[in-house]
């Protein structure tokens, strides 16, 4: 009987009798519970290399056509994957799973198979694919802007143009470079809200945040920038982040906090109206740095239907021109119609800024079966 030791160790047979049995290996990842503040459900999780052991960029397929996860040790309840990059290669990937249950008092383990010729992730849209990974009733857009603008959520909203973008390394993969002058990532009447929560997550590396008014996602316009009831996201000068809808009173409300350039910082924007009442915005910079802006006393909820939209922009209709235009890189950059828990937020965060902080490698004594 041969055992498995350490991340370096050679191992024949994964141990599993389940669905998985003919997979060559399978390894334990634990999410520890000393991040997770209170029990979570549905959550995305970043895997990415450095917390896989050396064997997998050699045995695994390039491309990741033959990674599996489960919550179990057999191999019988899989989960959703999504496989952005996994490149043997250069021995760096990302991959999201949905994990259905995050434990807050003991570390929640995770199993991921691999070693399979001759077999493919399934279809997005089939069970266990990308689009499982992003409940649709809470993301509404999902971009990891790997070398092009598309969206990892059911809802395929998707750019119609990207306009003299570039991508280069990001903060998680790659990201998105925009210029300051002409780069947009422009996307035409596709996104359609009606909410009284919203929130905007990008980790952003702004390059000069002294011109002001530099969008991150803007709508069409008119004249003045924006949709009545779109709700803009905005670096204003000096580096503080602002949320404004034109038909409140005021129009918005920006961070007391300030972006630094040529970092990566991890933003999070938060909106609730409270179903009608006096709405409230939360700006929070790497989870920690908290600013709580009340925002009185007109409110409107997000309602827009069929908006033609533009990331690292805004575009005005009256002089057919793009305006506002970000100066920097914007990786992960997501859309969701609701309002997170502090706890989740912060799993979050630690979980995209470190993975090996969060996820444990556990260095098992497998027996071969």
């Amino acid at each position: 009987m041969d055992y498995q030791i350490g991340r370096n160790s050679v191992k024949h047979g994964n141990g599993s009798s389940g669905q998985f049995g003919s997979w060559e290996r399978r390894i334990e990842l634990d999410i520890q519970s000393s991040y997770v503040g209170s029990a979570l459900s549905d959550v995305p999780v970043l895997i990415d290399e450095s917390i896989l052991p050396s064997d997998i960029w050699s045995i695994a397929q390039n491309g990741g056509g033959d990674l599996r996860v489960c919550t179990d040790s057999q191999g019988i309840t899989r989960i959703a994957l999504e496989v952005v990059t996994f490149n043997t290669a250069t021995q760096k990937c990302e991959l999201w799973i949905n994990v259905p249950s995050i434990s807050s008092t003991v570390d929640t383990p995770l199993f991921m198979f691999y070693g399979k010729a001759g077999v493919s992730q399934p279809a997005a849209a089939a069970a266990f694919g990308k689009y499982a990974v992003w409940p649709s009733g809470d993301y509404l857009s999902v971009y990891h802007y790997e070398g092009s603008g598309v969206d990892s959520t059911v809802h395929q909203r998707n750019p119609q143009s990207e306009n003299n973008m570039s991508y280069s390394a990001g903060k998680i993969g790659q990201a998105a470079d925009f210029n300051g002058t002409s780069s947009v990532i422009d996307h035409q009447a596709d996104f359609t809200l009606n909410s009284d929560d919203i929130q905007y997550q990008a980790w952003l590396k702004p390059n000069n945040t002294a011109t002001g008014a530099e969008y991150i996602w803007g709508p069409d316009g008119a004249g003045n920038p924006q949709l009545n009831n779109f709700l803009n996201f905005e670096i204003q000068s000096g580096g503080n982040t602002k949320l404004f809808m034109p038909n409140n009173n005021p129009q918005g409300q920006a961070s007391t906090w300030a972006l630094s350039n040529g970092v990566w910082q991890w933003v999070t924007e938060i909106y609730e109206a409270i179903g009608g009442g006096a709405p409230f915005c939360d700006h929070r910079l790497n989870y920690s740095t908290l600013d709580n802006d009340g925002w009185a006393p007109t409110t409107n909820n997000v309602n827009v239907t069929n908006a033609a939209t533009a990331v690292g922009a805004w575009y005005d209709t009256v002089t057919s021109t793009f305006k506002g235009f970000y100066d920097g890189s914007i990786d992960e950059f997501r859309i969701i119609d609701r309002e997170w828990s502090n706890d989740r937020l912060s799993f979050e965060y630690e979980n995209q800024n470190n993975v090996s902080n969060v996820l444990n490698y556990i260095f098992p004594l497998i027996p071969n079966i």
